[in-house]
């Protein structure tokens, strides 16, 4: 498993940040929540460090009907653990491009779901990763 990169997303409710990391391992694109800062209360909330697949991301949000997505979609990804991973991780996923926001401030699917994949595959190919 190799790290592609390791970023910070402002969470959705814009009172902190969460450490996330992108890693490649055989192709698959992989994400892990790594740390919270800031935020609402001390430490912000629980955070879950289980690695969530780039394709188990994508077969969820091909399935949506709408283009609005709900974080609850997401509670899938986190069974038995705290419901605030969901929307951390939908942070996670607007910082990177793959949901974005219209102008009611719900998340939406964003075009570059299709593309983001073969992007972080590439950054990975310039670093030698």
């Amino acid at each position: 498993m190799i790290t592609i990169k390791t970023d910070r997303a402002l969470k959705l409710s814009l009172t902190g940040r969460k450490e996330y990391c992108v890693m490649n391992d055989d192709n698959e694109i992989l994400f892990q929540m790594l740390e919270n800062f800031g935020g609402r209360g001390a430490g912000g909330g629980t955070l879950s460090s289980k690695i969530i697949t780039y394709s188990s991301v994508k077969s969820l949000l091909d399935g949506q009907s709408d283009r609005v997505v709900k974080t609850e979609i997401f509670n899938s990804f986190f069974i038995g653990e705290s419901n605030n991973n969901s929307g951390f991780f939908a942070a996670i996923l607007r910082h990177e491009g793959l949901l974005a926001e219209d102008g009611d401030n719900h998340l939406i699917l964003h075009d570059a779901l299709e593309t983001w994949k073969y992007k972080m595959l590439a950054m990975c190919g310039e670093s030698d990763c």
